[in-house]
């Protein structure tokens, strides 16, 4: 059980929460006890559907991707940026779903044109094989910088080739 100790930093009461799910026998019914708290402190992916807040939050927040996801207030903020902005650049720790808010980016706003840069020639297969699966039915998507072509495009590439 979490001891009070008086810290109200939201980082560390966010750390502790997580730990105290993580240690329990059983984290689904921990994650259910705290579901208000969890909610509270943003960490809507644990507080599930386990209070009013999160069944609120999370019917408002799923993903156009994958109706099994709720995306957190973080994702949502991103996703709200990159659409009012003519180009983003974006870091976010491991984990983070960077990829996933691209991609649910891409799914929501079916922009025309889309340019993503990847630092290697493995994660370029990895997001080709995701995009095929996810939105080949919207999108042609090639590889190389092609000249521009009519229609809905997504272009990968790496810092890796030379031209």
């Amino acid at each position: 059980m979490m001891s009070n100790t008086g810290n109200y930093n939201p980082q560390i009461l966010r750390n502790q929460f997580i730990r105290e799910i993580d240690e329990s026998q059983d984290p689904t019914y921990k994650a259910e006890q705290l579901a208000d708290k969890l909610f509270t402190l943003g960490l809507t992916m644990y507080s599930k559907n386990f209070c009013l807040d999160s069944l609120i939050y999370n019917s408002f927040a799923l993903s156009y991707l994958d109706d099994r996801v709720s995306l957190h207030p973080e994702q949502l903020q991103i996703i709200e940026y990159i659409s009012e902005e003519e180009g983003v650049i974006f870091s976010a720790p491991t984990s983070f779903g960077k990829t996933f808010v691209i991609f649910e980016y891409i799914a929501r706003f079916q922009p025309d044109n889309i340019v993503l840069v990847v630092p290697t020639l493995a994660l370029v297969d990895e997001y080709m094989k995701k995009l095929l699966s996810v939105m080949k039915r919207y999108f042609k998507i090639t590889i190389f910088i092609y000249p521009y072509r009519k229609g809905k495009n997504i272009t990968l590439i790496t810092k890796t080739f030379s031209y």
